[in-house]
């Protein structure tokens, strides 16, 4: 199967897995649009770095070298004095060495939101 990774998502486990991110990401999806949040979808390919450079996954783009997103906190904050309440669920990656092929290098935040505490 390691060679054949793409036939692991015909089989009944992982299609259930899928199935059920996707029922998780949509009660997410539905809780926070009756809260009326506002749902960010931030970039995955960023020119800066949030944690160091060591972790970061380089790839080229265009005439210059960027990264693919460690956290997308920096976004959500950027943008919260023009949104207000809002979130984001999106993918973080983090190019870590390790000596096991388990290793996670592309993972689901928990969702993120970002709710501005206005003064009294």
């Amino acid at each position: 199967m390691l060679d054949n990774r793409h036939l692991v998502l015909r089989g009944d486990t992982a299609s259930s897995l899928i199935k059920l991110r996707a029922a998780v990401e949509l009660a997410f999806i539905q809780t926070y649009t009756k809260l009326h949040f506002t749902k960010v979808s931030p970039p995955a390919i960023v020119m800066g770095q949030v944690e160091g450079g060591s972790t970061l996954f380089k790839v080229p783009y265009y005439e210059t070298t960027s990264a693919l997103t460690q956290s997308s906190q920096l976004y959500l904050e950027t943008v919260l004095p023009s949104l207000g309440n809002m979130y984001a669920i999106e993918k973080s990656y983090r190019a870590e060495k390790s000596n096991t092929r388990r290793h996670l290098a592309e993972f689901m935040l928990r969702p993120s939101w970002t709710i501005p505490i206005l003064p009294a």
